[in-house]
């Protein structure tokens, strides 16, 4: 009788390893409908359609015009200096009415302020209309840096995109219409890492239409955020 009682606890153990691989996401948006104003600010151009959260950015053609949507406040396990982080977006898009080239998705990853205006460090996630995809850097006081071009002439829309965050790299990987596509590096001087710890950071989205005509348009048709290995 007593192996089929360690069998159970040995069935036990390897239940609660599993679910400690599959932790609950920290975050977790299928955008089927607007996510919980306690939880999010979102402009009045941000809405939902068709299975995706829609940011559409007008106005003045003189200036940039924006759409915004981002955490109301920052949350301590977005801390990727404790344990590494894992954002994933589904179905990307970029485009509009505005002219080629002025349309830009933008992520922004701070650590101690919403958005990169008063923050002591950020990541910014760049996707423009024509398909580059950047990964800059920057803080309050500071000349914005690119840490990394993770890819150029991507086809839209993007089916899936992964960023990997940790205290010492950095990783990207991603499917769009056309192929998969990945990238790699390693923190620079030029990232304040060290603002990370401790911090409780913010998530920020924002649709960028630069001067001109017409409107930019982003969609995000899901959004995940777990702790990875």
């Amino acid at each position: 009788m007593k192996t089929p009682i360690l069998f159970f606890k040995t069935g036990l153990f390897l239940a609660a390893s599993v679910l400690s691989l599959n932790a609950a996401p920290i975050l977790s948006e299928p955008f089927d409908k607007l996510p919980a104003s306690e939880k999010w600010k979102a402009d009045a151009s941000v809405t939902v359609a068709d299975g995706s959260l829609v940011l559409t950015a007008s106005g003045m053609n003189t200036g940039y015009a924006n759409s915004v949507f981002v955490m109301k406040a920052g949350d301590p396990r977005l801390d990727f200096t404790a344990k590494p982080l894992e954002i994933e977006l589904r179905d990307v898009a970029v485009g509009g009415t505005a002219a080629p080239g002025d349309s830009v998705m933008v992520m922004i990853f701070s650590a101690n302020s919403p958005g990169e205006g008063n923050s002591s460090s950020y990541l910014k996630l760049r996707l423009s209309d024509n398909g580059n995809l950047l990964l800059m850097c920057g803080a309050v006081g500071t000349k914005e840096a690119t840490i990394h071009t993770l890819a150029t002439k991507l086809t839209p829309p993007l089916k899936n995109l992964k960023l990997r965050f940790s205290a010492t790299d950095f990783s990207i990987k991603g499917t769009d219409a056309a192929q998969e596509f990945s990238g790699a590096g390693k923190w620079t001087e030029a990232f304040n890492v060290a603002a990370w710890t401790g911090a409780s950071p913010y998530l920020m989205f924002r649709s960028v239409r630069r001067p001109g005509e017409g409107q930019s348009e982003v969609k995000i048709g899901a959004l995940t955020v777990t702790n990875v290995p």
